[in-house]
This record gives C-alpha cells, structure tokens and sequence, in this order.
C-alpha cells in the first residue's frame, strides 16, 4: 500500500441525493478542482423514492477520472446519502434498483413492529423510534413484496458511499454513522441486533449479509488494480469511508464535539449537534452513532427541505433558484402558511401520510405571495425540528447546504428563526472537509476564523413570525386525521 503524505492532493467524493459532488483537496482542505454529476430519483409509485446504483458508480468514475487522472492522488475518501437499501447477488451485481432513505413504501410493516411485544426493546436498542423509511421495516416490505430479489441477495448494502467503497475495493463495510439510521444496529454497543430480534421481524436470515461495521474515517483497503486502471490512478492507493453526510457535515461545519448547532439545507435538511448521550427517542430526534464513540449525533431530520424549491421552481417554471427566491421575497409579508411536507415527515413527528399544504390562499395570492410562503414554511420547519432538538433556541446557528448560497434566503433563515446565521468558507464543501477530517487527513481543522458571513435577524419582524409560527405549530395536528382520509382515496 502506498504511503501517504501531506504533499499529496485527496480525492474525495459525496454521492448526494441530486448530485455526486467531488473535489480534488490538499491537506489543509482547500479545493484545487472540483467537479459535479446529476443524480436521478424515481417514484414509479406512490411513496416510492428510487435511485439506480450503477448510474452511481458510471458518474462517480467519470468524476475520479476527470479529477485524479495523472494527479498525485495520496488517497480516496467517501461519503454521502445514508439509509439507502442496496442489494447485491453473490457476484457483486445489482438485483433491483435502490431503495432511498425518502421512500415510504413500508407504512403497513411499520405498523405491525410498533405493534409487536418486542416493539419498544427494539427502540430502547437503536435508540429511535423505526418508522416506514426505516431499512428494517423496509427489508419486512422486500421479504413479503419482493422475496425472490431477498432470497437471491447476498449482501445488503446501507450507504451510497458503502456501494461505491465496494466497488473500489472489493470489501463490503458501512460507517456506524449510516447503520445507526437504519434500525439494524444497537446503537450504543455499536453491533448489529441479535438474531434473536431480528427473528421476531422474520428477517434473522438478512444478518449474514449485512456489511462489516467501521467507524466513520476508517481505511477499508487498497484501491483494485483493475479500478486503478480505469481510473487513470495510482494503483493500492487507500479507500477511506467516511461518515454518512450527516455526520461528515457535522464533523466539518466544526460541530463535531458538544457546544455547537448547525443546520443543514439541502434536498432534505435537518439540524443537529454532537453530544455525550443518545436523545430520547420519544422526542422527535433521532440519534446517530458519531465517528468517535464517546460522542453521539442528535439531529432533527426534514423528509424534504430545499426540495420544496425545487417542486416550486418547476411548477411555476423560473429559471433558477436564484430567480425563485428573490421573486418570492419581494412579496410583502402575509398570513399564507405553506406546510412543506412533500413526502412525509421524519421529526418531529413521523407520518409518511403528511403533504404539502397551503393555508390562506387569498385572490391576491399570485406566485411571488405563494413563494415566499413556500420559503417561509421550510424555515418555520426548520425552526419546529430546532426546538425539539434544543430547550431553547440558539442565540447562533451554522447554516450549510445548497441553499445557504442565496445571501437572502439566509437573511429569511435568520428572520423566521430569530437567530443570528452563520456561513462559513467554502460552506458548500463542508461535507468534504468532514471526510478529510473524520479520515485524519486534514491538517487544518473548522474555526472561528472559517466564518465568512453572519445574518442577524430584523427585530422588527420578530412579532410576526412568532404569531405564524404558532399557527404553523397548530397546522399538522389540525391536519393529520385528514392526512389520512386522504390516503384511503384511490388514485
């Protein structure tokens, strides 16, 4: 295996929801070259949320080749989307297409393990509440639904970057980071459920074919001779699989140890922080397996945050996010209460029943009025998850993710929330710093110093997004039995 040294330049890689985003870094986590490739989501059903791993691997090798090839590249790092199922036959070749951490297609067999003796031992053991897009009801949905690609699988992948690690290197692993939001391992002891829980749920025989457990950071081995040379790369250089994204982002946006909050705003979202305890798991937070054991991840989750741009952006047809945004936020403040839960909700309540809904709507309420509640509701999403992660609310918050790009949805972020907002340096790789850091090669860790702009919230509208975040508090419980009528009509 190839030495690694400072001098050397890190290819790094996060295969994302909409994205695979790589880069080219050194040692102190400083960009040279970076590249990105589109990822494709597919619903072939109500509540079905897929993804195709070989278009994974293609995108992932285009980007190892136009960033590493002929560069002295020390070693490879990985991250990315968690709570994926991945299932591989005896020679390492896909057997159905992948199902995705938003997918919630298992609504019934959730309700028969809440249903279960065993049901609150199984919680108190991976410390959260399992509901539809946990991997263990959806492995119960596989083995009823879909029992000849159970039967023929031989190895259960839980992680985009577990896929891609594997394809680089032959050995089949996954972070603890990833498996603790899969429902599969115990969360404090770090191992997967006895067979003797899991045989309660009719999946004991799915154990064999889980992967090894690493902690976030750890080298997994040599790169194949055979990738190498595809890859235009040196051959046996190490493949670090790093945390799961949450807990890459959490690692690199320098909340990797207690004391800081941070939020997250991509396709999805959630806010979060390290700690010394798991949280209560009837909270509404969830709690994660940290790469350094003494510590834990509890964190908020938003099924679909930045998401709901996306959605607005195509049904009203702009042009950009950036075009979105500031059509929307030129509308004058209104009473239009927009709930953003596209998919379903994960914290801080789980009900993959939930959906959008708009509250208010007036003749006047023409797209700019529309989207600015639309804006407006992801925050106060945002803001709901952060108080049930925190007693009270930080007096600052680390914004990160896709949307921190636009200087006035910040400016949004820190009004809805009464928070000051912080962006730090080259916030959009945070998550690839967090691999370098969570793998040991970076030099240089996330500071004071790394901020580079900060939002401080208008007092003037404090009254006002008090008021609408308490109707927005009152607006899902109101809703929730209609939820679900509305699930019992046929398309």
């Amino acid at each position: 295996m190839n030495k690694i040294n400072s001098s050397d330049l890190w290819l790094v890689l996060d295969i994302g929801t909409t994205e695979l985003k790589g880069a080219l870094m050194n040692s102190e986590g400083v960009i040279q070259k970076e590249s990105s490739r589109p990822n494709q989501t597919y619903t072939p059903s109500s509540g079905f949320e897929e993804q195709e791993a070989e278009n994974w691997w293609g995108k992932a090798c285009e980007i190892f080749s136009e960033l590493g090839s002929g560069k002295n590249i020390g070693a490879i790092g990985l991250t990315g989307q968690m709570q994926n199922l991945v299932l591989l036959d005896e020679y390492g070749d896909l057997l159905q297409p992948v199902i995705l951490y938003s997918d919630q297609r298992a609504v019934e067999e959730a309700q028969e393990l809440s249903d279960l003796d065993n049901s609150l031992q199984i919680q108190q053991q991976t410390g959260n509440e399992q509901g539809p897009s946990s991997v263990l009801c959806k492995l119960m949905w596989l083995k009823k639904n879909s029992p000849e690609a159970y039967e023929k699988s031989s190895n259960i992948m839980l992680g985009a970057a577990d896929f891609i690690s594997a394809r680089l290197t032959g050995k089949f692993c996954t972070d603890t980071t990833t498996a603790s939001t899969t429902g599969l391992m115990h969360l404090t002891e770090r191992q997967w459920l006895d067979s003797e829980v899991l045989q309660n749920l009719g999946i004991s025989d799915c154990k064999p074919k889980l992967p090894l457990l690493v902690s976030g950071g750890s080298e997994i081995g040599p790169l194949l001779s055979e990738k190498a040379t595809r890859l235009g790369l040196k051959n046996g250089i190490p493949v670090f699989l790093g945390p799961g994204d949450a807990g890459a982002n959490t690692i690199g946006s320098g909340c990797g140890n207690p004391g800081k909050a941070y939020a997250y705003c991509g396709t999805s979202g959630w806010v979060a922080f390290s700690e010394k305890k798991p949280a209560n798991p009837n909270s509404g937070v969830i709690t994660l397996s940290h790469p350094n054991p003494g510590f834990f991840i509890q964190v908020a989750p938003l099924m679909t945050a930045g998401g709901n741009f996306d959605w607005f952006k195509d049904l009203m047809e702009y042009s950009s996010h950036e075009e979105l945004i500031n059509n929307a936020l030129a509308a004058p403040l209104s009473k239009l209460l927009y709930l953003p839960y596209l998919k379903g909700e994960r914290s801080p309540f789980i009900d993959p029943l939930a959906r959008g809904a708009l509250i208010g709507l007036e003749s006047e309420s023409d797209r700019k009025y529309i989207g600015r509640a639309v804006l407006e509701g992801v925050c106060l999403a945002f803001r709901h998850c952060l108080m049930a992660l925190c007693e009270e609310m930080p007096q600052q918050l680390i914004l990160t993710g896709g949307t921190s790009r636009s200087q006035n949805f910040c400016q949004l972020f820190s009004d809805v929330l009464q928070a000051e907002i912080v962006l730090l340096k080259e916030q959009q790789n945070i998550g690839l710093r967090g691999v370098l850091a969570s793998c040991g090669l970076l030099t240089k860790k996330t500071d004071q110093d790394d901020k580079k702009d900060k939002f401080l919230p208008n007092n003037n509208l404090d009254h006002h997004y008090n008021k609408k975040y308490a109707a927005f508090q009152q607006a899902y419980p109101r809703l929730e039995p209609i939820y679900s009528m509305l699930s019992d009509i046929p398309n």
